[in-house]
């Protein structure tokens, strides 16, 4: 990647980010050829994960470190309370990352995790909501805005490798845009 960066004038980080954004393109022909479901998931969490260690280096631990808390957050608390404590977490987990970035490289520029980490929180947003809205909608619950998210609503939490594979997908990891877990889901299956 130096020797391309050299030859095109930008510096490495942005070469190998722009190409991982590129080498998107081929890697989604490959995924049509995978069967569906569980290769496919196994497939998205791969090779989301290795796009971010391409682009990111050893950082993409964060990625998965924020995945996996909030898979145990969603596994343990109640919807109504998941709703709000797991957005509050990513916007926590972001927000200390960007303050970080600061601390250490005040008016700097350097990519780190603190991009992914964005679409990372709005997926984990909209999940959490969305176990929420099908809770409520499996209760009969009349509510307003259950109802008007009803094609989102998620009856029950995704297995782990379904979750990584929806977190780690490699078409929008680096810069989104971030995606509904059921829109997710009907790609894969």
């Amino acid at each position: 990647m130096v020797v391309v960066a050299e030859l095109v004038g930008m510096d490495v980080e942005t070469v190998s980010y722009v190409l991982g954004m590129f080498v998107c393109y081929p890697l989604g022909l490959i995924m049509l050829q995978i069967p569906y479901g569980m290769p496919r998931h196994l497939f998205s969490f791969l090779l989301g994960a290795f796009l971010l260690q391409f682009t990111l280096g050893v950082q993409w631990i964060h990625q998965l470190i924020g995945s996996l808390i909030a898979y145990t957050m969603i596994l343990v608390l109640p919807r109504k309370t998941l709703k709000l404590a797991l957005p509050v977490f990513a916007m926590a987990y972001m927000c200390a990352g960007h303050l970080h970035r600061q601390y250490i490289n005040y008016l700097g520029w350097d990519l780190d995790f603190t991009g992914t980490q964005m679409v990372l929180t709005q997926k984990l947003y909209m999940i959490g909501f969305n176990l929420y809205d099908g809770e409520l909608l499996a209760k009969g619950s009349d509510d307003r805005a259950a109802k008007k998210c009803s094609q989102f609503a998620l009856k029950k939490a995704p297995g782990l490798l379904e979750f990584l594979g929806y977190t780690f997908c490699f078409s929008n990891i680096l810069a989104g845009p971030a995606t509904e877990y059921s829109i997710y889901l009907g790609v894969i299956e």
